[in-house]
C-alpha cells in the first residue's frame, strides 16, 4: 500500500518528536496525521497516548471514541475504559475515573463477543495509574483480568508440567525471577540480595530478563544465578521459553511496573507463582498464588486488599536490601537556592502526589516562609506545570519556592539528601528505595503511614530503626512535624544521630533471605500436596 509521503513526514516527525519527549509538538502532528488518514485507527491511539501522557484526557477519550465508533479493535475499548491521567488533579477526579473505569469494564463483560490477539502489542497501557489513588484496587485489577482472560485465551495457557508437579527429591528447587527491570533500577537493588545469596544447596536459580542485559548490574545479577535467560518481548515466545525452564517456582518481582510481567501473569508458568512489592499491589489475577509482603508492611485485615494469599515474613521489612554507594555532594546554588533557607525535599515522581499531599506541601509553603520545596524534574515537563499549579492552589507567589532537581546519576541523586532540612514522604503512595537510600545517607523523613503496603514502607524502615518520632498521625500532624524539624536543628541532629547508630539494620540482613528460603519450599509442598502427588 503506498502510504501519502505527507502522512509519512507527518508520521516521521511526531514519533522522533514523541522519542525525544517533545510531547505537545509530537501530538500535535499526532493529530494532523489522523486528520488525513481518519481511517488508520491507530493514528488515534498514538494520539490518544500523547494526549494522556500530557494529562489531556477529554482529548484522549475523545480519539479513542471517535476510533471505536469507526470500527476500531476491542483493544481501543479497554484502553478507554482502562483511561487515567498521570497526575491526580483532585478527589473529585478520582472518583469519577474509577467509577467510568468500573463501568467501561462491566460493558466490556457484557459484550456478546471480545477479542484481542496480542495485548502486549495492542495495549500500551491498562492501568497502573490506579495505584495512586490512595484507594483499595483489588476489585478494578480483577475485572482487568477478567476483561483480559476473556478476550484473549491464549493467556491462560498451562505449562505441561504444572499439572502435576512434582516433589523436589534429590534435586534442588527450581526458582525463576522475571522482570523487565532487572538492571540498575529500584527493583534491580530490591532484589538483588536474594538472588545472590539464595542457598544454592537447596535452590536452583534462574534470573529472566525481558529483551536483553541492559548494563553491568544486570550482568552482574546474571553471574550471580545459576542460569540467566534473555525472552524476547513476544507473549508467545515469553511463555513457551519460561515453560521449557519446568520451574517450581516463578517469582515476579513488580507485576504492573511492565505490561509484559502482568500479561506473563495470566499463564500458568511453574506450579508455584508469586509476586512482591516492586510495585506494591495485587495483580488482581488467581494464577498469582501469593503475594509476599512483612508484618510491619501490612495493617489488620489487609489481607482482603489482595486477591493472593498474602504471606506476612517476620521482621519490618521481606527484602535484604543492598547499601547504596557514598553520596556525591550536590550545593545549594545547582538548584538555585539561597544557602540560609530551609530545603523540604520531596524526591518522587510526581505521580505519587495526592490532593491531598498537595494541600499539606502548601501548607508548609505557607507557615515557613523560609521554605524551599525541591522536587524531581518530571520526564514530562508538563507534569511539572500541572503539579506547581495544584500544590500553589492559585498562590503565585509559592511557586517562586519550588525548584526542581535536574535529572541526577545515583552517588549525585544521593547528594541531594544532605540539602535537605527534612526529606518529605509522600501519602498515599510513599517511598521505598529512596526511604532506604535517604535514611542511608543520614537524612530525616517524615511519612504519614496509609493503611495499605505502598503506604508503610517508611514506617516499617522506622520500626526496623526503633524510631518513632518521624512517624505522624494526619495531615496536619504531618505539616507540624516536618515544619517543627527542619526549624530545630538540635531535635533534627538528635535523630540523625539515632539513625545513623541504627541505620545498619536495615541493609545487607540475612533474615528476609532465610524466609524467602522457608517459604519457598512450603510453597511448593502445598503445591504438590494439592495436586495429589505423594511425597516420596
Amino acid at each position: 500500500m503506498t502510504i501519502d509521503p505527507r502522512l509519512q513526514d507527518l508520521l516521521d516527525r511526531a514519533m522522533r518528536l514523541r522519542r525525544s519527549g517533545e510531547l505537545p509538538q509530537a501530538l500535535e502532528a499526532f493529530l494532523a496525521a489522523q486528520q488525513i488518514a481518519p481511517q488508520l485507527h491507530h493514528l488515534a491511539g498514538l494520539a490518544a497516548t500523547v494526549a494522556r501522557d500530557l494529562c489531556q484526557i477529554e482529548l484522549a477519550a475523545e480519539l479513542l471514541d471517535r476510533a471505536i465508533a469507526a470500527g476500531a479493535s476491542d483493544a481501543f475499548r479497554l484502553r478507554r475504559a482502562t483511561l487515567l491521567s498521570p497526575i491526580i488533579a483532585s478527589e473529585a477526579q478520582v472518583e469519577r475515573a474509577r467509577r467510568e473505569m468500573a463501568d467501561g469494564l462491566e460493558a466490556l463483560l457484557a459484550r456478546p463477543s471480545l477479542r484481542i490477539d496480542d495485548p502486549l502489542a495492542e495495549l500500551p497501557y491498562l492501568h497502573f495509574y490506579l495505584a495512586y489513588h490512595g484507594r483499595d484496587d483489588r476489585a478494578l485489577h480483577q475485572r482487568v483480568g477478567d476483561v483480559l482472560r476473556r478476550a484473549c485465551p491464549a493467556l491462560n495457557a498451562v505449562a505441561d508440567h504444572c499439572r502435576r508437579p512434582q516433589p523436589a527429591v534429590d534435586r534442588r528447587l527450581r526458582v525463576g525471577f522475571f522482570s523487565s527491570h532487572f538492571h540498575a533500577h529500584t527493583i534491580g537493588h530490591l532484589n538483588r540480595r536474594l538472588i545472590e545469596l539464595l542457598d544454592r544447596r537447596r535452590f536452583e536459580t534462574t534470573v529472566i530478563f525481558e529483551g536483553r542485559m541492559r548494563d553491568g548490574f544486570a550482568q552482574q545479577l546474571a553471574a550471580a544465578a545459576d542460569r540467566a535467560l534473555i525472552v524476547p518481548r513476544e507473549l508467545s515466545k515469553m511463555r513457551r521459553q519460561i515453560a521449557a525452564l519446568e520451574l517450581d517456582l516463578l517469582y515476579f518481582t513488580d507485576i504492573g511496573m511492565d505490561l509484559a510481567s502482568y500479561f506473563l501473569a495470566f499463564s500458568r508458568l511453574a506450579p508455584v507463582q508469586c509476586m512482591t512489592w516492586g510495585h506494591p499491589v495485587t495483580s488482581g489475577l488467581s494464577t498469582v498464588d501469593y503475594f509476599i509482603s512483612s508484618e510491619a508492611l501490612e495493617s489488620v485485615g489487609s489481607e482482603g486488599q489482595y486477591a493472593e494469599a498474602l504471606v506476612r515474613l517476620d521482621g519490618p521489612l521481606s527484602v535484604s536490601y543492598p547499601r547504596p554507594p557514598a553520596p556525591q555532594p550536590v550545593t545549594h546554588s545547582e538548584l538555585g537556592i539561597d544557602a540560609e533557607r530551609r530545603v523540604y525535599l520531596c524526591p518522587q515522581t510526581l505521580f505519587k502526589f495526592h490532593p491531598e499531599f498537595d494541600r499539606a506541601l502548601r501548607a508548609i509553603l505557607r507557615a515557613d516562609s523560609q521554605a524551599v520545596l525541591v522536587l524531581l524534574r518530571p520526564k514530562v515537563p508538563r507534569w511539572g506545570e500541572i503539579k506547581c499549579e495544584q500544590i500553589c492552589g492559585g498562590d503565585r507567589s509559592l511557586a517562586e519556592r519550588i525548584r526542581f532537581a535536574p535529572p541526577l546519576a545515583r552517588e549525585r541523586f544521593l547528594g541531594l539528601f544532605a540539602l535537605a532540612d527534612v526529606v518529605l514522604d509522600p501519602f498515599h503512595f510513599g517511598g521505598g528505595n529512596t526511604t532506604l537510600e535517604a535514611l542511608h545517607s543520614g537524612a530525616v523523613v517524615v511519612t504519614l503511614p496509609s493503611a495499605m503496603l505502598r503506604g508503610r514502607i517508611s514506617r516499617a524502615c522506622y520500626l526496623a530503626l526503633g524510631i518513632g518520632d518521624c512517624l505522624a498521625e494526619s495531615a496536619e500532624d504531618y505539616v507540624a512535624l516536618a515544619i517543627g524539624l527542619a526549624k530545630d536543628r538540635v531535635r533534627r541532629g538528635a535523630l540523625q544521630a539515632q539513625i545513623a547508630a541504627r541505620v545498619d539494620q536495615l541493609f545487607d540482613q540475612r533474615g528476609p533471605i532465610a524466609a524467602h528460603e522457608n517459604f519457598f519450599v512450603e510453597a511448593h509442598r502445598r503445591a504438590v500436596a494439592s495436586a495429589g502427588v505423594a511425597e516420596r
